[in-house]
């Protein structure tokens, strides 16, 4: 089973990062030449979308490990046809949530990343260990603004 190291999962985000930057790059370099003026403007729609997708900032919630190691994020992120990161809503991710020492979904560990890869929050479910601080917990125990303490009083 693959190890958990901050600067592991650190490279490993920037390595995503990358890879959604070259996909991007290529993306914006294709010359679209449909058979008719729909499906031109349909695949102009599709390209348009995959580069707005692109353009937003890499998000990466966490990593799932079963016999692999499968990073979570805002969307999917491949690199030469192999998934980099997995798209939050794809039914495949649905154990990063649903997951836990009860049903651990086939999952070793979920790691949960804290603010953007400054602290891990690892949930060991062969072992029932725990390490890190929850991100739930960080953020409820977060300085909030006057507007916030107002909305919440």
């Amino acid at each position: 089973m693959a190890s958990v190291e901050l600067a592991g999962e650190q490279r490993a985000l920037d390595d995503a990062r990358q890879a959604a930057a070259d996909k991007l790059a290529s993306l914006q370099t294709i010359e679209l030449m449909a058979a008719d003026d729909v499906s031109q403007e349909y695949m102009e729609a599709v390209v348009r979308g995959a580069v707005e997708k692109l353009s937003r900032e890499l998000t990466v919630f966490g990593r799932i490990d079963d016999e692999e190691v499968w990073r979570v994020g805002l969307y999917g992120v491949q690199k030469d046809h192999t998934p980099v990161v997995i798209d939050w809503r794809a039914p495949f991710a649905q154990s990063f949530y649903q997951a836990g020492f009860d049903d651990p979904q086939g999952l070793h560990r979920r790691v949960s990343y804290v603010g953007s890869i400054d602290e891990l929050f690892i949930e060991e479910f062969t072992n029932g260990q725990v390490t890190g601080s929850s991100p739930l917990m960080v953020e409820l125990s977060r300085s909030r603004g006057e507007t916030m303490k107002t909305a919440v009083a």
